[in-house]
């Protein structure tokens, strides 16, 4: 009879432990796939006396190379970043980056409109793209994309155009790989 007891007791922790086990899984839900997104635009304006962008002030900076069409000068510089250590500038990163940093320097086009156009492998993201109007001259536009999990961003080769009223200003790509 204690023998039957104990088998009992067996039997109902066995169905409370599968019990307990299945509920658990009942509640699990997939998370959504991480979006893409850009940081948030932000100007800075340059101070006049480091503004004038001589070869002997910019030794120390590396520009990407950029095409300049129509509009005002801009120039694009490209920065990766995992988590504090910020590396660049260049134009291709290790896989890995979290976040992937880019300036845009514009002179001669205070009040005028911008547009960034972005595209991954080709394909057009116009989500990234962050648009408004420049406040002074010089100034330089920070921004970045990343996914808000802190995943790293995806290979691919990331071109950005930078429009001024209309006319590309700058044009720029960079490669994760």
């Amino acid at each position: 009879m204690l023998h039957v007891r104990l088998y009992r007791l067996w039997r109902l922790l066995c169905w409370l432990g599968l019990l307990a086990a299945t509920s658990g899984m009942l509640t699990v839900q997939a998370e959504p796939e991480p979006q893409l997104y850009t940081s948030g635009a932000a100007w800075h304006l340059v101070p006049e006396p480091l503004a004038t962008w001589t070869p002997a002030q910019l030794i120390y900076r590396q520009y990407l190379p950029s095409v300049a069409t129509g509009g005002a000068p801009a120039f694009v510089t490209f920065f990766g970043r995992m988590g504090d250590l910020r590396s660049g500038p260049a134009t291709q990163f290790e896989y890995g980056i979290t976040a992937l940093e880019y300036e845009v320097q514009v002179r001669g086009a205070a009040g005028q409109p911008y547009q960034e156009e972005w595209s991954v492998d080709g394909q057009p993201k116009p989500q990234l793209g962050s648009q408004g109007t420049i406040p002074d001259s010089p100034a330089t536009l920070t921004n970045a994309l990343l996914y808000s999990t802190g995943a790293p961003l995806p290979r691919g080769t990331y071109q950005m155009r930078f429009l001024i009223d209309g006319f590309v200003a700058a044009q720029s790509s960079v490669v994760i790989d």
